[in-house]
């Protein structure tokens, strides 16, 4: 009797020849579809026979502000990257924050200055954001600390 159980729990253990090969198909299947290239005819084509827009669009760093002198001396928007430029570059003493910035905007509208007000108005808009809760705890962290990022690079 003990016989007889054992080779039918053998039996009931190993899958028919018909499973097996059925699997090994399957497996080979799988194996060639990713060993081979993907088609990237079959891939959307973003952008493709359309005119890009000759004006910047709504939320675009360039639609907020031209930089040019007269923009520079606007005292709101020297206060706003002023503070923003203190609160990125919290490791170091404010004085010295104060001399970079007036470093800075001494320059005039240069590359990198465009690119400091862009990356603070970019801060502002993550702090209104999250201000008025459209942005989770999580998601205002992770977009401050980019813009931050973004004015030590340029400050």
């Amino acid at each position: 009797d003990d016989d007889i159980l054992a080779a039918r729990r053998r039996e009931d253990a190993l899958p028919d020849d018909d499973v097996l090969a059925a699997r090994r198909r399957e497996a080979e299947a799988l194996a060639d579809a990713l060993t081979r290239p993907p088609d990237k005819s079959a891939w959307p084509k973003f952008g493709a026979g359309v005119e890009p827009s000759k004006k910047p669009a709504p939320g675009d760093p360039a639609a907020r502000v031209e930089l040019t002198e007269e923009a520079m001396r606007d005292p709101t928007l020297q206060t706003m990257v002023r503070r923003l430029m203190i609160d990125a570059f919290d490791n170091y003493p404010a004085a010295e924050v104060e001399t970079m910035f007036a470093r800075l905007w001494a320059a005039g509208p240069i590359k990198s200055v465009r690119r400091l007000v862009e990356a603070a108005y970019d801060a502002a808009d993550v702090e209104t954001a999250y201000a008025a809760g459209l942005l989770s705890d999580e998601r205002a962290a992770d977009e401050i600390r980019t813009a931050r990022s973004r004015i030590r690079m340029y400050g």
